[in-house]
C-alpha cells in the first residue's frame, strides 16, 4: 500500500505525462477564436444577431425570429448571408477546420 505522499506523486507524474495541447496549439486555437470573432463583430447588426442566437447560442428559428421580432424566413435569410459572409472571409479556417475534422465547420 502507498502513503499519501506516494500516491500524490503518482498522480502528478501521471498528469504530467498527460498528452495536452502544445503552447503553439494554444496560441493557433486564440488567434483562431479571435479572427472568428472579429469576423462575426463586422456583421451587419441583425445577420450577426441571427447567427449568434441561432448557431451559437441553438435557439430555434422560431425562438431565433421571437427574439429578433421577426419572420423565421427573415431569419433564415439573415442566417445564411452570415454564414455566407463567415465563410468567405474565414475560408482559410474553415479549409483547415475541414482537414481536421473531416466535416464542415461554417
Amino acid at each position: 500500500m502507498l502513503d499519501g505522499m506516494a500516491e500524490s506523486t503518482l498522480r502528478l507524474e501521471g498528469l504530467l505525462r498527460a498528452p495536452g495541447p502544445g503552447p503553439r496549439t494554444v496560441a493557433e486555437r486564440r488567434e483562431a477564436r479571435d479572427r472568428i470573432t472579429a469576423t462575426l463583430e463586422a456583421l451587419p447588426l441583425r445577420q450577426r444577431a441571427a447567427v449568434t442566437l441561432h448557431l451559437v447560442h441553438e435557439f430555434t428559428l422560431n425562438q431565433t425570429a421571437a427574439a429578433m421580432q421577426c419572420t423565421e424566413g427573415q431569419v433564415r435569410g439573415f442566417v445564411q448571408r452570415g454564414r455566407e459572409e463567415l465563410r468567405a472571409q474565414l475560408r482559410d479556417l474553415a479549409d483547415e477546420g475541414r482537414s481536421r475534422s473531416g466535416r464542415d465547420i461554417l
